[in-house]
């Protein structure tokens, strides 16, 4: 298997839990699943569908346009999105912890990731230059993006691991895709 580090899916700064020093070390915490773990994923859906029953997770959805679309051919999905649910909010990192669990234990055919792009915008560069006062805001907002990043990172290699789809969208100019 390949390391964390090797592969860049290492989470730093996620707090206890979710120093993964590999995919197969993240699936043997999965294979368990203990209680603690299974609280947490029912936080974000309750109850838990089936393992394999899922065509899609859509997560910073909004309004889940992609979930309806696979929901009206038939599919399963889940949103997941502050506008669905407080529970869902992912500037927390035991939510980004739960919804990398759930993604394990469901193994959604699709994973479909549209972070939030104010803070790595091309406006957000020169309203930094511009206005000392927004600097702070747009920094904080900045390091969401960079856990959101490393988020994708870990998702990216349980969904291609296990030959499944991951999908991640963000403007082509969106200073996020620079950040290595």
């Amino acid at each position: 298997d390949v390391s964390a580090e090797q592969a860049g899916c290492r989470l730093r700064g996620l707090g206890s839990g979710l120093e993964i020093a590999s995919l197969a070390e993240a699936r043997a915490v999965a294979s368990t699943w203990p209680s603690h773990i299974l609280a947490s994923m029912r936080k974000l859906i309750d109850p838990l569908p089936e393992p394999g029953t899922i065509a899609l997770i859509e997560v910073f959805c909004g309004d889940g346009e992609l979930s309806n679309a696979v929901e009206r051919f038939g599919g399963k999905a889940i949103r997941i999105g502050i506008k669905h649910s407080p529970e869902h909010d992912l500037t927390r990192p035991s939510v980004i912890r739960a919804l990398i669990y759930l993604i394990l234990y469901l193994e959604p055919l699709h994973v479909w990731i549209a972070w939030v792009c104010t803070s790595v915008a091309g406006f957000s560069a020169l309203n930094y230059e511009k206005h000392e006062h927004l600097r702070a805001g747009i920094d904080a907002a900045g390091q969401n993006v960079k856990m959101w990043l490393q988020m994708f990172r870990v998702i990216f290699h349980i969904q291609h691991s296990g030959h499944r789809g991951i999908h991640g969208e963000n403007p082509a100019k969106s200073l996020a895709l620079q950040d290595p």
